[in-house]
């Protein structure tokens, strides 16, 4: 409970101006050093922001313990006199992650497969919208929309992580799987071509590709694929696939 006979420090004794760096330097004078301000006329706590270090340093008046590098401060009275500037910790802003997986698994652990719509050549095509991708782990501003699609919440540069286990039964033989940016454009360094061997039709391919991209608030991720021969008949079919995403 604050005393009320007691009147607190005026703001600009807890609230310094901001200095250039932490010592004077043959570019920096001494008025424009954290280490120049005279204990006396500082209050315990009192805060200043140091330029050089782009960090909050915190005024302990009755500290004496020795300067360490950029976190422990002594005034202009040296380390004879009370009185410390801290470096304040302050958290990191969380990172943001998320991972899908293409294949979503039922109570039996059996992932259950999907196959894209109806291939036209040359289109980017989603995948069986009665299958949904489902959620493996996630952290920070990306959001899952419920579906395939990863959701940006703000601009952030992020890499990707893309991996698409897959077979095709009849029809053409070359496909072309990437992360796609609000459904429409592939993102840059994300595409991968695979040939698909009608002589083992049930033999697994690979997809797979990393890349890092700049995105703006409200964009959507999805891994999609399309025909590069004239389909015939083609059913492509994703039997396990991940995307993963984290802000770098």
């Amino acid at each position: 409970m604050t005393n009320p006979f007691v009147k607190p420090p005026s703001v600009d004794k807890r609230l310094m101006t901001p200095r250039t760096a932490l010592v004077p330097s043959p570019t920096v004078p001494a008025g424009e050093a954290l280490d120049n301000w005279q204990p006396e006329e500082l209050v315990d706590g009192a805060l200043c922001f140091v330029l050089s270090e782009a960090a909050i340093y915190q005024f302990d008046k009755f500290s004496a313990s020795a300067p360490s590098g950029n976190t422990v401060i002594a005034t202009i009275k040296g380390t004879s006199v009370l009185g410390r500037w801290l470096l304040l910790p302050l958290g990191a802003a969380e990172k943001a992650y998320r991972a899908l997986s293409y294949a979503r698994p039922n109570t039996s652990g059996v992932g259950s497969s999907l196959s894209a719509l109806p291939l036209v050549i040359a289109t980017w095509t989603r995948f069986d919208l009665s299958v949904h991708a489902v959620e493996i782990a996630s952290l920070g501003d990306l959001s899952f929309d419920g579906d395939k699609a990863v959701v940006v919440a703000r601009d952030m540069t992020v890499q990707i992580d893309w991996y698409l286990s897959w077979f095709a039964i009849g029809g053409t033989y070359h496909y072309e799987g990437a992360v796609l940016v609000n459904g429409s454009v592939p993102a840059a360094g994300s595409r991968c071509i695979d040939y698909y061997n009608s002589i083992s039709p049930a033999m697994n391919s690979v997809m797979t590709g990393t890349t890092i991209i700049d995105l703006v608030k409200d964009d959507t991720l999805e891994i999609m694929v399309q025909a590069i021969d004239a389909p015939d008949e083609a059913i492509f079919v994703a039997d396990y696939g991940n995307l993963v995403v984290v802000e770098l």
